[in-house]
């Protein structure tokens, strides 16, 4: 079906325009995104399908090595592709089984984009195992935007006790303001207060200018910093891509005296100038599993921590599709079948085999972030992004 290429260059602009535009496209799947990570140690390569010189289906990659294991890999939100056609599919996978095999891959997951519910039945059919540790979240909270007649009706959706604080922020004096790349300290800042009183460690100072550099300089990513009387009270990294804006990190600095409401205020200016961009849906990135499934059964009982704040906004809780392990044939892979499920009581162990300087911030409470050589952001069912 189509010629395959594969790519291994750092940047390739028209992958990364075709990913804008198709169904489901996602900044997990651009080029940008193989930057942020190759601070990591993580190495970017691209499945391309064409047919007629046409893009019609593919798949970005990240993979690592590691001593006396092998490599590794992950594609997050893909397989990209145009249409429902199986025959596409089976061709990036046969593409990502040939890799694999050249490039001595030992485990590969492979999670596909939130648009494509039927695509785990495919997976399944076709030998992939479905896990439970994920590359991305697989629940999240979505305001739809687009559907509103305008900002008031967005506003009356709010829960009672978002809009109160919101205007208990504009009483106060806090305002919200579009930062720059010169202002990432404060994000920065922001996020490593929220972790002290959290107990998780964030990222470096490095990988936020590297998200900087692969989102803001193309107008992808925007910065919001809430502000009283000058003084920063909090920060939000939103990434705009395809058809919705994603709330991508962020943290409150806890400053002593200040209104309350300035990480409201900050989300709904997020919520607020998606919709005037002209996005269709704003997205929270993450909500444990077990909250998204009581709440699509009517029971939102819960009332307090990360998903109840995100469930103010009077957003729906979705579930996206899990991950899928595409996973060698012979003993090997009869023997990760075995282990990969038990691969959170090696917890500590992994974060030493991984290498990783820190755990990513996304997760509230502690957790398996990382597989055996440190998928960076994996999450069980349960874990808040």
């Amino acid at each position: 079906m189509g010629d395959i290429e594969v790519h291994e260059e750092a940047t390739h602009p028209a992958w990364d325009d075709w990913v804008a535009t198709v169904p489901g496209g996602h900044h997990l799947q651009t080029s940008g995104w193989g930057h942020v990570k190759a601070d990591g140690g993580w190495r970017a390569t691209r499945i391309v399908v064409r047919n007629g010189g046409r893009i019609i289906g593919g798949c970005q990659l990240l993979a690592r090595s590691l001593p006396l294991v092998g490599g590794i890999a992950y594609v997050p939100r893909g397989p990209l592709l145009v249409s429902r056609d199986p025959a596409v599919l089976d061709a990036v996978l046969d593409a990502l089984r040939d890799h694999a095999r050249r490039k001595r891959i030992l485990l590969l997951k492979v999670q596909p984009p939130v648009d494509r519910r039927d695509l785990p039945e495919l997976l399944e059919s076709r030998g992939l195992v479905a896990s439970g540790l994920h590359t991305a979240p697989v629940a999240s909270v979505v305001v739809d935007v687009g559907v509103a007649p305008d900002e008031d009706a967005l506003f009356r959706a709010l829960h009672a006790t978002t809009r109160r604080r919101i205007r208990q922020a504009r009483r106060g004096g806090v305002t919200v303001r579009t930062g720059t790349g010169d202002d990432l300290s404060i994000l920065q800042d922001s996020i490593e207060a929220t972790a002290r009183r959290q107990g998780f460690a964030p990222y470096s100072a490095e990988y936020y200018r590297r998200l900087w550099a692969a989102f803001g300089d193309s107008g992808h990513a925007r910065l919001l910093i809430a502000e009283h009387e000058g003084t920063p009270l909090s920060a939000a990294l939103l990434i705009a891509f395809g058809d919705r804006v994603l709330y991508k990190i962020g943290g409150w600095r806890g400053v002593e005296g200040s209104p309350p409401g300035a990480n409201e205020l900050v989300h709904w200016t997020g919520i607020s100038w998606a919709r005037t961009a002209g996005y269709r849906y704003y997205d929270f990135e993450g909500i444990p599993l077990d909250v998204a499934r009581a709440a699509l059964a009517g029971n939102r009982a819960v009332r307090h921590g990360v998903a109840f704040f995100k469930l103010g906004f009077g957003g729906e809780p979705v579930i996206y599709p899990g991950t899928y392990d595409l996973l060698p044939d012979g003993l090997v892979g009869r023997g990760l079948r075995f282990v990969l499920p038990r691969a959170e009581r090696w917890r500590g162990v992994v974060h030493r085999v991984s290498g990783r300087r820190s755990a990513p911030v996304e997760a509230r409470r502690p957790g398996l972030r990382t597989l055996v050589g440190g998928i960076p952001g994996l999450r069980r069912p349960g874990t808040a992004a």
